[in-house]
Order: structure tokens, then C-alpha cells, then sequence
């Protein structure tokens, strides 16, 4: 009864995080704007920061443009996709407990 219950609240918790979750990963990169009268065109050390979300799909990495006013949102839907893995496993490990006593329950 008490995995019954583990594995509900293991389960509620899974439907939460799948309406946040992203997957993959966020990748900084520097890089100068393009307008010529900035400071960055002169200096590298002015380069401006850009954000992405880098995933692989059929092999080959994919990558998206983050604005900054977004990043928060991304980095909250990462950990949330990272939470959701390690979740995922618990319930797993437990359906295995509970499908392992049914046997022993019918032997």
C-alpha cells in the first residue's frame, strides 16, 4: 500500500513537470551584434551574449535561439526535464517492486 502510494504521488508529480519540461541543453555563445558603431565591432571583449537550446534529433544537433527576456523559462524547462528523467526512473524502480510481489503473491 505504501509504494501505492509512492508511486501516485510519483505519478502526479511527473504530469506537473510535463507541462513544464525542455529538453536539451543551453548554450552561451559570444558573438559581435553587426552594427558597425558598437562597441563589440572593435573589441572582442564587447562581444554580445546569445542564448540557445541545443538538442540532438535524428542524429544531429538542432539548435534555437533564446531571446534573454525568455532564458528564465528555458532554464526552469530544463530542470524540469532533468527532474522529470530522474522521476521517471523512481517510478520505474517501484512498478519493478510491485510487479515482483504480484508474482511472489501468485506463486
Amino acid at each position: 500500500m505504501i509504494k501505492q502510494t509512492r508511486k501516485e504521488k510519483l505519478q502526479a508529480l511527473l504530469n506537473r513537470l510535463a507541462t513544464q519540461m525542455i529538453q536539451g541543453s543551453l548554450v552561451t555563445l559570444n558573438s559581435p551584434c553587426g552594427k558597425t558603431s558598437c562597441a563589440c565591432a572593435k573589441d572582442k571583449r564587447h562581444y554580445h551574449k546569445r542564448y540557445y537550446l541545443s538538442w540532438t534529433e535524428g542524429g544531429r544537433t538542432k539548435m534555437m535561439y533564446i531571446p534573454s527576456k525568455q532564458l528564465r523559462v528555458f532554464q526552469q524547462g530544463i530542470r524540469a526535464w532533468n527532474r522529470f528523467k530522474k522521476v521517471s526512473k523512481q517510478l520505474a524502480r517501484i512498478n519493478a517492486q510491485i510487479f515482483k510481489s504480484k508474482q511472489e503473491d501468485t506463486l
